[in-house]
């Protein structure tokens, strides 16, 4: 009776209104309740077993109590490293696997292979479940295992993996790069192809890079990771902001110096869509020895939920 009622006296437009602000307040409740989730990401330069650095700064020996014990402090989640041997990557895993697991394989696409670059990517397994990985090349022919091209010095590599957090379900991918050191064109090459490879791997989906790009924010490599319209610079949009006005490169020089307007050549760069309350450069050292000629870069990812 009270519906007939209101139907007769409210005009048809007026019904047809309120019917529409219904639908637009569920949609937008609904998003308003999804829950995002943040991780907590790093990249990070481990360097080769580096027997030559002075004073023996760069052997892995002393290097992995450092090592072990930053990574425990620091508690990432995800960390895409860049450059160490098979036996380093191996002593990590022995160490770390209670927590961790990793995927990766050496820049011949072996993988085992020591005196070979590595690029692992090491999670946490009990938060994460691996639903595929694998790699690519920096050169004319990415598939090609150990392939280089232009003017780059050694075969550089990508590892990515696509993630699903266990806990939300959400999905997404991390791709972990290290550019050469040398070549120009093969740093700005490598940056299209990297931009590419985001496409056509995630297909959308929220994803981050890690990386040593040799490549700091004035470089036109920068330029063309930045400037795709995919991929933000994690340190442009952070919230906040630690250790910014330090260099990512310490060389093993202790007390690292601040500088206005410090560039940096690794970085961690977040598809658009997503956000960074936090960025961070670990400059922690013990007893005046960095655990790396890189310090990490760690932040607070987080992603929309579903």
């Amino acid at each position: 009776m009270i519906r007939r009622f209101i139907a007769s006296v409210m005009p048809r437009h007026t019904l047809l209104f309120l019917l529409l602000m219904c639908i637009v307040t569920h949609v937008t409740g609904s998003k308003a309740n999804r829950r995002t989730v943040t991780l907590r990401v790093a990249s990070f330069n481990n360097q080769y077993d580096n027997t030559r650095a002075p004073a023996g700064a760069g052997v892995w020996k002393g290097r992995l109590p450092l090592v072990l014990q930053m990574l425990r402090e620091e508690k990432f989640d995800i960390v895409g490293m860049q450059e160490p041997y098979w036996h380093q990557v191996k002593d990590m895993d022995e160490a770390l696997k209670k927590d961790y697991a990793w995927v990766g394989c050496s820049v011949r696409g072996q993988l085992k292979n020591d005196k070979r670059h590595y690029n692992p990517i090491f999670y946490r397994w009990k938060r994460f479940e691996l639903l595929r990985w694998g790699s690519f090349w920096y050169s004319e022919t990415p598939w090609l295992a150990g392939s280089k091209s232009w003017d780059s010095y050694s075969p550089r590599m990508c590892v990515w993996a696509e993630f699903r957090d266990k806990k939300s379900g959400i999905k997404f991918y991390h791709f972990n790069s290290h550019f050469d050191h040398l070549g120009e064109t093969a740093r700005r090459k490598s940056a299209q192809i990297l931009l590419q490879k985001v496409k056509d791997i995630a297909h959308g989906a929220p994803a981050f890079c890690t990386g040593d790009f040799n490549a700091d924010e004035k470089s036109e490599t920068y330029r063309i990771l930045t400037q795709d319209g995919l991929l933000d610079d994690s340190y442009n949009i952070a919230a906040k902001r630690i250790n910014a006005n330090m260099r990512s490169y310490n060389g093993y020089t202790y007390p690292l110096k601040q500088i206005d307007n410090a560039q940096h050549i690794d970085h961690l760069f977040v598809t658009k869509g997503t956000s960074v309350p936090y960025w961070r450069l670990v400059t922690t050292a013990y007893e005046g020895k960095y655990p790396s000629d890189h310090c990490p870069i760690v932040v607070e990812w987080t992603l929309p939920g579903l």
